[in-house]
């Protein structure tokens, strides 16, 4: 006779609706993951950046502070750093090597969330470090054979990492109004054209809206203007053009909708903290 799971004996209520909404809303963009061997000579780092980072230690013991927060890490713990936010970690003092994990993650949502920001502490133990951590070492050889499909694999992982802090308690995300239906056709246009020059009075029209009235509803629905969500998309885009396919970067700047080789690469580095370049030697 089959045992069947029930997804209640998992999740409460009110769990099982944030769990659909990380599963179906949220997308997980894999930018880099990486195994560092760090021994002294070595470090410390200290600074922002402008994506979403996670450290998972596999040896030894590592220093980390998080806006204020210290903790020494063991293996199988890490720490989460949402983009923008204040990171430093370290060998631990009495420490000569270690190794860790790293990723960089963006997180898409329709309306600008950032799961990332959406969790209790920046500190966490992995719930099967063994297992786990021999995932992230398949998806960092994955990368020897395709790049591509290992950093999809490595999104799936993450996911599973959000749903797991999800049943622990340690995830909650906030209340989000529902996106007004005019906005969702605004953002609609804004994927199917993002590679042509459009502008926000464009958009607007799209959604049958003035264009003072448009911006305003969107920055309220969204949390940015259109002009960042659409350069957000083209970045995203050109993410995975550089990634996936040897495309001369001004073929991928036009079908990221840049009309100048030279604004797709000034935009991509304040953006990401690299050139396009840099990125695709770094990640291919």
């Amino acid at each position: 006779m089959e045992t069947k799971n029930r997804l209640k004996d998992y999740f409460s209520e009110e769990q099982l609706r944030q769990a659909g909404q990380l599963l179906s809303d949220y997308q997980f963009i894999v930018l880099n993951v990486s195994l560092w061997r760090q021994q002294i000579p070595w470090g410390p780092f200290d600074r922002r950046i402008n994506d979403n980072f996670i450290l998972i230690v596999k040896t030894e013991k590592f220093r980390t502070v998080v806006n204020g927060k210290e903790r020494i890490l063991h293996p199988g713990e890490g720490m989460i750093v949402a983009e923008f936010e204040h990171q430093f970690y370290e060998l631990a003092p009495d420490v000569t090597e270690g190794e860790s994990f790293i990723l960089h993650v963006l997180c898409d949502h329709p309306q600008g969330d950032n799961a990332f920001r959406n969790l209790s502490s920046p500190y966490f133990a992995l719930s099967h470090p063994e297992e786990q951590m021999h995932s992230l070492m398949q998806i960092i050889a994955l990368r020897n054979f395709n790049n591509s499909i290992a950093l999809s694999y490595c999104a799936f992982w993450v996911k599973h990492l959000f749903l797991d802090f999800l049943e622990s308690g340690q995830y909650s995300s906030r209340t989000i109004a529902p996106v007004d239906l005019r906005i969702t056709t605004a953002l609609a246009f804004i994927r199917k054209n993002m590679s042509n020059n459009i502008a926000v009075a464009d958009i607007a029209e799209s959604a049958n809206l003035k264009e003072v009235q448009f911006r305003s509803l969107f920055l309220k629905n969204c949390g940015q203007t259109p002009l960042e969500s659409l350069r957000k998309m083209r970045l995203t885009h050109a993410l995975r053009l550089l990634t996936r396919y040897d495309l001369p970067l001004n073929d991928i700047a036009k079908q990221c909708g840049f009309q100048s080789l030279a604004y797709f690469c000034c935009t991509f580095r304040k953006f990401f903290g690299i050139a396009p370049e840099q990125y695709r030697r770094k990640n291919r």
